[in-house]
This record gives C-alpha cells, structure tokens and sequence, in this order.
C-alpha cells in the first residue's frame, strides 16, 4: 500500500509533464518533403564545429518543409558549469523575435475592428499627443509634421527611438522594473528624433503596441498573447518569466571577451527567472525552437496552423509582405524591406545572410536567435543560441547555404530545364523525320502540310496527318514560351528572377562565383531568345513559299545547336552549384 501510494505521485507529475509538453509540428524525413538529409547531417556538423571553437556555447536548430518537422537537432551545453546538455526543450531569450508575436496581437484587434491601421496612437494613448520633434538630439523641439499611427508604430517609422539609444539611456526610458503605463509615460517624455513616416528607425514602438493592447483589447497584455496566441497555438513553453523546476531549462547566456574566454552574463536588472512589472512586446518573451518553428508556420499558412486561424489569409499576406516606401528600403541597402509583422523581407539581391530568397522573411533576437520563413520554398528555420555579442553571421550564412544549397530544393528548376529540352528534341524528331520523308520524293506532300499549318485560307486536306498535329503543337508550345519568358523579364525582372532562382550567389561566396552564376543566367536568356527567334524567322520563310529542304536542314541544324548549347549551360551551371556548395563545407 505505502509502495502503491508513493507511485501515485510520481504518475501525476508524468501525466502533468505530458498534458504541458509544448505540440509539436509532426515529423517526417527530410527526402520526403525533397530536402536532402545528408545536408542536414552537415548543419549538425557545422554546429557541432561552432561549439568546439567556442564560437557558441551551445544551439538547437530546427527545420520544417511542408508543414512537416524534418530537422531538430540540439548540440553543446545549456550551461557549461553545470554540463547540462542543450536539449529540444531548452529555454531561450529570443528578445526581438517577440515583436512578431506582438505584430500579429495587433493585427487580431484590427481584424476584430477594435484598432485602425490609420488611428493615431493618441487615440488609445493620451500621453502622444503632445510630443516634440528634435531631430538628431539637436536643435530646438517642434511639433511633429503629423501624428504617430499604429501603422507607423509596426513599421519602425513613428520617429522613437531603441533602448540602447544614449537620449533613452539617459532618460531612463526603459525599465524591466516599471510597468507599461510608466514606460509609455517614459517614452514620452523624450523627443522624437524624426517626423512620423520619414524614416526607417529600428525603435521601441512595439513595447508601446503592448500598451496599444491592452488599452485597445481590455485585456492585460501577457495575458492577451498567452490567451490568444500561445495557448491556441500549443507554444505552451514559451512565456514572459520562468517559474520552478522550468528554470532548469534556461539556456545561460554566455558573453565572449576578446581574448577568446567566456562567462556568464546576465543581461537585464530584473531576470527572466522573475516575473517583471514591464511586460515588453519588443524583447519580452521565452520559447523554445519548437515553440517558435510552430509560430512560424502559422505564418506561412495564411494564419492558420491545426485547425486553429489567428489571422485571416489576406492578412496574414500583408503583414508578411514590405511596408516600407521606395526611399526607405534604398536608405536599408535596397535588399531588405519591413513587414507589419515586424520582420525583414527580402526585397532584392544582396540581402542578409540567412534571408536570400525574394519573398522570404523572418528576424532575430539580440542574445543570437533566429526565424526565417521562405513561402516559396514551404520551408521555416529556426536557430536559437544565447551568446553575446550575438554576431549572428558567422554561423547563420553557411547554416543557411547547406540548407537551401539542397540538390532537391533545385530540383523544380533542373525539371523545367530538362522538360524545355524534352519538348526541343520531340520538336527535332518531327522536323527531322519531315526532312527524311522529303528526301525520299514526298517534298510534295511535305509542302502540302506546311501549307495547311501556315498559310491563311489554304486548304484543309481530308486526313489530319500526324505531322499536322506534330506542327500545331510546337507552335502552340513556342507561343507559351515566348509569354513565359515575356512575363519573366517584364513583371519579375532580370534582378528579382535571379534572386528568386538563388542564383545570385551569397554574401561570403567568391566575386568570380557570383560574376559566374549571372554570366549562366544571361545566357539561358540569351540562347531562348535566340532559338524562338530562329523558329518564328524559318516560319516566315514557310509564309513566303520559300520553304525548302535547305532551310529545313539549316533549321534542324540550328535546334541541335541549342539543344546543345542548352545541355552545355544547364551542365555548367549546376557544376557550379556543387562547386559552391562543397566550398560551404
């Protein structure tokens, strides 16, 4: 009895631990969604490399394609005193990575009506409306052109300023000690250092969108994202403090000094081991790589994950997509433009290291987190480390390369490449079995046919031939060619097609490569155009009643060239690829 009674206890808590444990995406290999393992086998070592170099103290990495989990892998210590393993459970700060969650409470509210894109921050904050402007800390202060609108507040254009800023150090803008009503109260006592919507300035504005919140939604602000966000998307790990036996699980933060050695670094006054009066919607939470890859997925999925919709689809869109002007995506470097959702997003060549693909976006948190989502790739990646200085780079580029260097990622492109030459040698099998049956005395025959396919009001025979059918066919195919290739470098671009295929190289890749990669590109284009041009040029020929068995020789002589040719290119091109691939090794 006293055996059956000490095991009652010990069945609860393993009951408890299942019920709390954080849902997990479901899981697949990685050849079954098209991405290749043993690419993934050398991010594990990649990492593992990082951690003996003392680069990183530790990681966990995790990959989803598809919707499915095809990679989770921990590796070093979450804390190097104790030699306590880095496990998939592992707690990190992800700092900024909470703006996006913040994001997408705001955009809840909008969709609900409680909130307005356009409403003037004033509206649920009185303290906004009597702000100055003294732009660069300088000079006497004004009023500001226009008011601060939540849309300014999500996209960084509101003329705050960060809390790492001296004027807000100075003021003491930001507390983890004081709650939301004084830091909003703080904030804005200090002077906008920009008139809203002029600028890109990375800020505080989503630890004011907390306050927006709560204002707007009735509801404290941790209590809305846990309620609304966390809970129904089973990112049960991730909270705003660590409790009891969970502080187990916090990863320690490790500071690197220059000579190489590092220790123990506790970032913030009040830690995240207490439950702090500033609840902050820019660097407030905890979670786990699983945790946050589920987030992530929401967001590929249109707002949708399970079964449960936080976002409508044309929403979620939008949040994901830059909102940034011209002028202000030129002045971040022309690559990387802002969504709503508080994220980069990859607007042109050239762009951070671990975001490459247009379209695909995602952020990071100042201890050395990570997400990016990739839609056209179905693909959400997360990394979370806890080092400082976060110079993410180092490990993120080449952690990226392996990944997306995948030779399954390419295949849709070496599949459109090998079907183009499949059509090229039906179409060259046709003309030349033509050519055969004219040299054997049906040029009659041969030039009735054309005649028919060519010639406006020409006589249809009573016998649809199977050279007949042959030749529509091609031109139909030749009209779908010239419409894709016009659709190409008139909506996407010459630029944008290159970034969209990866075929820009990557920011550490050799200049020659990337010169490489462009010269590959631009003669593709060039050979399409080249051998549509040659068809529709003998078709004239046809027109004119000057088809004969030479032009039709020279015409089959010039798509076995390009068919070569073509073959030539594809070949080289993907030598390079593997060439750049095994260099990331």
């Amino acid at each position: 009895m006293r055996a059956s009674a000490r095991f009652v206890p010990i069945v609860c808590i393993l009951i408890a631990a299942v019920l709390l444990q954080a849902a997990e995406l479901p899981r697949a290999t990685p050849e079954s969604v098209g991405v290749s393992g043993e690419k993934l086998q050398a991010v594990t070592a990649l990492l593992r490399q990082f951690v003996a170099d003392r680069k990183i103290s530790g990681a966990v990495a995790a990959v989803a394609r598809k919707g499915k989990l095809i990679y989770l892998e921990p590796v070093g210590l979450q804390n190097v005193e104790r030699k306590a393993p880095m496990t998939d459970a592992s707690l990190f700060r992800v700092y900024s990575m909470t703006k996006a969650v913040t994001a997408v409470a705001v955009m809840m509210l909008i969709e609900e009506g409680k909130l307005r894109l356009d409403d003037p921050a004033s509206k649920y904050l009185p303290e906004f409306k009597n702000l100055k402007v003294q732009e660069g800390g300088t000079g006497a202060p004004r009023d500001p052109a226009r008011a601060i609108t939540i849309k300014d507040l999500l996209l960084h254009t509101s003329g705050l300023s960060h809390r790492t800023s001296d004027l807000y150090r100075e003021l003491r803008v930001r507390s983890r000690a004081q709650a939301l009503p004084q830091f909003v109260a703080n904030i804005t006592r200090a002077p906008l250092v920009d008139d809203p919507g002029t600028r890109f300035r990375y800020s505080e504005a989503t630890t004011v969108l907390g306050r927006v919140v709560e204002v707007a939604g009735g509801t404290p602000f941790d209590a809305f994202v846990t309620d609304r966000i966390l809970k129904p998307l089973g990112m049960t790990s991730t909270v705003w403090w660590v409790e009891g036996e969970s502080q187990q699980r916090l990863v320690t933060v490790y500071q690197r000094a220059q000579d190489g050695t590092v220790a123990p670094f506790e970032i913030e006054e009040v830690p995240f081991t207490q439950k702090p009066a500033l609840i902050e919607g820019a660097v407030g939470l905890v979670s786990t790589a699983t945790d946050f890859i589920r987030f992530g997925q929401m967001l590929l999925n249109k707002g949708t994950l399970d079964g449960v919709r936080l976002l409508s689809a044309e929403t979620a869109e939008s949040i994901t997509r830059n909102g940034l002007s011209d002028a202000m995506v030129k002045a971040r470097g022309g690559a990387m433009g802002w969504g709503l959702a508080n994220v980069d997003v990859v607007v042109g060549p050239g762009s951070r290291g671990y975001l490459t693909t247009i379209g695909e976006y995602g952020w990071d948190g100042s201890a050395g987190t990570f997400f990016a989502v990739d839609p056209s790739r179905e693909l959400v990646v997360t990394l979370m480390t806890q080092n400082l200085p976060a110079n993410k780079k180092p490990q993120l580029t080449p952690l990226n390369q392996l990944i997306f260097s995948s030779r399954w990622l390419q295949l849709p492109l070496y599949l459109g490449l090998i079907l183009a030459q499949c059509v090229y040698v039906f179409h060259f099998w046709v003309e030349l079995k033509d050519l055969i049956g004219a040299a054997i005395g049906n040029v009659a025959s041969l030039n009735h046919i054309l005649d028919v396919v060519t010639v406006p009001g020409a006589t249809r025979p009573t016998k649809l031939t199977e050279t007949t059918i042959m030749l529509v066919v091609l031109g139909l195919i030749d009209v779908v060619m010239i419409s894709n290739l016009l659709i190409m470098v008139i909506v996407g671009g010459y630029e944008t097609f290159v970034s969209r295929m990866n075929l820009q190289g990557h920011p550490d890749q050799p200049e020659w490569l990337s010169h490489v990669n462009a010269s590959v590109l631009k003669t593709k284009l060039a050979m399409a155009i080249i051998g549509i041009s040659s068809i529709h040029l003998l078709k004239t020929f046809i027109n004119a009643g000057a088809y004969t068995e030479k032009v039709l020789v020279a015409q089959t002589i010039i798509h076995f060239a390009f068919l070569l040719s073509a073959m030539a290119i594809a070949y080289t091109d993907r030598i390079v690829m593997t060439t750049h691939a095994a260099k990331n090794h």
